[in-house]
């Protein structure tokens, strides 16, 4: 399926020693040049540092093409759980997209910023069992940004 390449629905080649259809092989880090579809090759403005773009090119593709594969937009109540880097970002795409947004963390210390993104809700978690009879079935889709231990 076209536009579909990073799902891998037709296999995938590996980032270093992989073999491409015509036979060719993968480089990875050490390759002179990158090989890619060219919709998926995007130029990088030439003020934009490179730092500051570099995480919207995996994080930020992480969380924003679940969100447009669910339809996340106007009318649609959605939560993101884990509010780290992932979880900024799934914040600002479905925002910007026109979603209402409701932030859900173990952790009161994120409600503050949060808020200054604008969601219309900060659910905590670490209030007990409670919080989640109140809130269920309330929202359209929960997107989960969580890494590290026992998650």
């Amino acid at each position: 399926m076209i536009d579909r390449e990073q799902y891998c629905d037709n296999g995938q080649i590996g980032t270093y020693n992989g073999v491409y259809e015509d036979g060719s092989k993968s480089y990875g880090g050490y390759a002179d040049y990158a090989r890619v579809p060219s919709h998926f090759a995007v130029k990088i403005p030439d003020g934009l540092p490179s730092e500051m773009a570099a995480p919207m090119l995996c994080g930020g593709i992480t969380v924003y093409s679940p969100i447009k594969e669910q339809g996340v937009g106007p009318g649609k109540r959605v939560g993101i759980v884990g509010i780290g880097g992932l979880g900024h970002f799934g914040i600002i795409f479905a925002k910007a997209l026109g979603a209402e947004v409701v932030a859900i963390s173990t952790s009161e210390s994120k409600k503050a910023d949060t808020e200054k993104m604008g969601v219309s809700k900060f659910i905590a978690t670490s209030k007990g069992k409670q919080v989640f009879k109140e809130n269920a079935r309330t929202l359209d889709l929960i997107g989960m940004c969580l890494r590290g231990k026992g998650r």
